[in-house]
């Protein structure tokens, strides 16, 4: 019974990181050659073009992303 009394005094942690779940809806991917130079995009723009620090894949044909295989 005295551990059970010690268990239920320590403090808990996650076991797993938290991360920020990226958004389910398409984010078209944009064309440096097809931008005209002389525009500038909006900031809104500018920020779909980021990439995250926590991003791993270059693109759709790596070898780690799950196609099923």
């Amino acid at each position: 019974m005295q551990v059970l009394e010690n268990i239920r005094c320590i403090q808990h942690a996650p076991s797993v990181q938290m991360q920020e779940v990226p958004p389910d809806f398409y984010i078209p991917d944009f064309d440096e050659d097809e931008q005209n130079p002389d525009e500038r995009m909006d900031q809104h723009t500018q920020d779909k073009q980021i990439q995250r620090d926590d991003e791993y894949y270059e693109g759709d044909n790596d070898n780690d992303h799950a196609d099923g295989s």
